[in-house]
């Protein structure tokens, strides 16, 4: 898989880079939760991007257990999607990265976005 590199935004913004999408990438996800994907669609045609789900179950006091599926985004033709923060516990792999794969990359550009700090 292919790690993608985190790009820092501050109070001043952030010019998103984009790189190629790759058939499998991962995201850092820290736990403090700012990662964010930015996703753009270049092609004529709609393409999914599924974000694996990790912990597929849980029990719940009182209710049972719940399961997790997939995340799975459609990212429209011509469009940009930014995706995310993802739940730690449900979406992490061993590695503190969220695991990324494409119904199809052409045209397709991605970027990992870390929000900054509020204080």
């Amino acid at each position: 898989m292919t790690a993608l590199t985190v790009q820092n935004m501050s109070d001043a913004g952030l010019e998103v880079v984009p790189v190629a999408a790759a058939a499998s990438q991962t995201m850092p996800n820290p736990s403090d939760q700012r990662n964010l994907l930015y996703v753009k669609n270049g092609d004529g045609s709609d393409h999914d991007i599924t974000i694996t789900a990790q912990k597929t179950s849980k029990v719940v006091p009182g209710i049972g257990t719940m399961t997790k599926a997939d995340k799975v985004v459609t990212v429209t033709a011509g469009e940009f999607r930014l995706i995310g923060p993802f739940p730690v516990g449900a979406y992490n792999n061993e590695n503190g990265e969220v695991e990324l794969a494409w119904s199809a990359t052409t045209s397709m550009t991605v970027a990992a976005v870390r929000l900054p700090t509020l204080d």
